[in-house]
């Protein structure tokens, strides 16, 4: 960490009534062991200027050049290889001291790609645990978000607020055995302000009682502060009132096996948001179809996904990918499987009304 770049343990001040979310006012202090304890516990912590001016300048400059993704689920920019370049070092070392501390297990050879989210094209507006890495990794026990703002025009608003999970851990300590280390979830509140998490790949739910945004905090961000993540937290954007863009880069455990019959398994939101994304999820099918065991590290399949735009293999479009993966699961035997969750999910959702 450099000289000028701040840890801090967050501390929360309480917002208007109106506002039901908490303002994170936050207490500069160069212990990074204390920072990184918030991340064990609360599941997220701040680092202050962890990037220079001049590196934010750089990044903004290679985001301003760069198109979207091919990811039809979300408006999303690929940073290129030379913007990681410029955080690689700082963020491999900060995993480094988390896996040291925390027990978290992430290194930058597992690099699950480095995304650019701008709130003018871009938010999410519900509380949710991230899909797309839960289902390509099948956990988030060893998963960080290392997200850095680098266009930021007012450090009070359009943040990211999250929920600490320690305060789930205590008002509903079953719920979040059930929760912790997940992914692929959206929670909904109710009239009677009992909240409920939804798991879209199991068509479970989970119903917390309490209403979750009474639990929430707003870190406030300036442009180059780190907002660290376990992969677990549950969070989502503070409103699109003002420019912000974001470099996130997400690291998982390099030598998590990825399995071909847990990507098979699933409702058909699962299978819709991986036929979306296909440039990242078929270059993974191809590679574990031809392995003898299908399975493979993801330090392996990660590399697959990166070589994939020069690869001479068809390009399917959405269509084309649903059934490919359809064909899978009837190949791994998961269609029995695939009934039972799809018919939960549903009926979850009509239970809520959604």
């Amino acid at each position: 960490m450099s000289a000028t770049a701040q840890a801090v343990r967050p501390e929360t001040t309480r917002a208007s009534t109106t506002e039901r979310v908490a303002a994170s006012d936050t207490k500069a202090s160069n212990d990074l062991g204390d920072a990184l304890q918030s991340l064990s516990v609360d599941g997220y912590c701040i680092i202050r200027n962890f990037l220079t001016p001049a590196a934010v300048d750089a990044v903004v400059a290679d985001y301003r050049e760069r198109g979207a993704s091919d990811n039809a689920n979300y408006q999303i920019g690929l940073a290129s290889t030379g913007a990681v370049g410029i955080v690689k070092e700082k963020i491999a070392a900060l995993a480094a001291e988390a896996k040291a501390q925390t027990g978290i297990c992430t290194a930058f050879e597992g690099l699950h790609q480095g995304y650019y989210f701008d709130t003018q094209v871009l938010t999410f507006n519900s509380w949710h645990q991230d899909a797309e890495s839960q289902y390509m990794l099948g956990t988030h026990a060893d998963y960080l978000n290392f997200y850095i703002p680098i266009v930021k025009e007012e450090r009070e608003r359009t943040n990211v607020q999250v929920v600490p999970a320690s305060r789930i851990r205590e008002h509903a300590p079953d719920a979040w055995h059930l929760i912790e280390n997940g992914g692929g979830t959206i929670c909904h509140v109710a009239a009677d302000g009992k909240s409920t998490v939804v798991f879209d790949e199991a068509g479970e739910r989970v119903v917390l009682p309490f209403d979750i945004n009474d639990l929430a905090e707003t870190p406030h961000l300036g442009a180059g502060d780190l907002l660290l993540m376990r992969g677990d937290t549950f969070h989502r954007t503070q409103d699109a009132d003002t420019n912000r863009v974001a470099l996130s880069l997400r690291l998982a455990n390099p030598d998590l096996p990825i399995r071909l019959k847990d990507l098979t398994r699933g409702s058909s939101k699962k299978v819709n948001m991986m036929a979306g994304n296909w440039a990242e999820f078929g270059p993974v099918f191809e590679l574990l179809e031809k392995s003898s065991d299908g399975e493979a590290p993801w330090k392996d399949v990660r590399l697959a996904i990166e070589s994939a735009d020069s690869s001479s293999s068809p390009k399917l479009n959405r269509s084309e990918a649903r059934l490919h993966i359809l064909k899978e699961k009837l190949r791994q035997g998961a269609v029995i499987d695939t009934v039972k969750r799809e018919v939960s999910y549903r009926l979850t959702r009509r239970r809520l009304g959604i």
